[in-house]
């Protein structure tokens, strides 16, 4: 495996375990300005061209109030490009609140660029494939968010 593909897979591993610790400002260095965003399969509306602390904010606004996450990324697919890499991978992510779980599996299409000598997300879309547990969580947690602000 090249040097640039394992320095790819790092910082897409690096990004994540930054959500899950909700360590805002590694999370925004690590996107493009701005960065596509695609949720849309999930219900996230049409994609987007955002300012990365644009999506900070929006993932400030619901991942704090529950009590953890996990994004589990495996099967990662890296192919370097002339423009930079591509990453297809599988997440099962996991949020936890007040003992109670809901649960996101799909897969990640995730494209990077070199900027001032670092691998920066420049495109970030999520397929869903399924959902378990309770769906209101994600609203709970958010209402959570909202009375702690």
């Amino acid at each position: 495996m090249t040097d640039a593909r394992v320095d790819v897979m790092g910082t897409v591993a690096r990004f994540f375990d930054a959500v899950d610790g909700r360590d805002w400002p590694r999370v925004e260095a690590a996107m493009s300005a701005p960065l596509h965003l695609d949720y849309e399969s999930f219900g996230g509306g049409p994609p987007a061209e955002l300012a990365p602390s644009a999506v900070v904010q929006r993932w400030r606004g619901v991942l704090p109030g529950f009590d953890h996450t996990h994004h589990q990324l495996g099967n990662l697919d890296v192919a370097l490009t002339e423009e930079g890499a591509r990453v297809r991978a599988y997440v099962t992510a996991t949020h936890g609140l007040d003992g109670e779980l809901w649960v996101v599996r799909g897969r990640y299409e995730i494209e990077l660029g070199r900027a001032g000598g670092a691998w920066r997300i420049t495109h970030l879309r999520f397929l869903v494939r399924d959902v378990a547990g309770l769906a209101d969580l994600p609203t709970r947690a958010g209402s959570r968010v909202a009375k702690a602000g």
